[in-house]
C-alpha cells in the first residue's frame, strides 16, 4: 500500500476527534509502514489517551520494529500508556520483547515491577508453547 506522509499525519491528528475509529483502522491498515510516523507523534503528544492509542496501533502492526517505542513507553507516567506498551510486549511474545522487559526491571518505578514480572512470566509461557498458529 502506498501512502503520503501527510495522509498518515492527518490520520494521527484524527485520533483525537470523533472520527477516531476510521483513523485508527486506516493506521492499522498501513501496518509497519506507519511506525515511524506513530513514533514521531508520540514524541509530541500530550494527551494520554492518544498516546495509549498510538502505542496500541504500533503493537497491533505485529512488527518488532515497534519494540523501541514500546520500551520507551514503559517509562510513561500514565497507566494507560504503559499498560498499552506492556500489552504489546506480551502479545509480541518473543525473545526481543522479553529482553525489553528484563531491561525495564532496572529502570521502571517500583510499583510497576509486579506488572513487569507478570508480563515476563506470560511471555515465557507463550514461548514454551511454541509458535502461534
Amino acid at each position: 500500500m502506498t501512502f503520503e506522509p501527510e495522509m498518515v499525519t492527518a490520520y494521527i491528528d484524527a485520533l483525537s476527534t470523533p472520527g477516531r475509529d476510521g483513523a485508527y483502522q486506516a493506521l492499522l491498515d498501513l501496518g509497519a509502514a506507519a511506525l515511524p510516523f506513530l513514533d514521531a507523534a508520540m514524541q509530541n503528544e500530550t494527551t494520554p489517551s492518544v498516546r495509549a492509542t498510538l502505542i496500541d496501533i504500533a503493537w497491533r502492526t505485529g512488527s518488532n520494529r515497534a519494540l523501541p517505542m514500546l520500551a520507551r513507553c514503559l517509562q510513561d507516567d500514565d497507566a494507560s500508556v504503559w499498560n498499552a506498551a506492556l500489552d504489546g510486549l506480551v502479545t509480541l511474545a518473543d525473545w526481543r520483547s522479553l529482553d525489553v522487559l528484563l531491561a525495564a526491571k532496572v529502570e521502571v518505578a517500583r510499583d510497576k515491577l509486579p506488572w513487569i514480572d507478570q508480563a515476563i512470566e506470560q511471555i515465557r509461557a507463550r514461548m514454551q508453547q511454541g509458535p502461534r498458529g
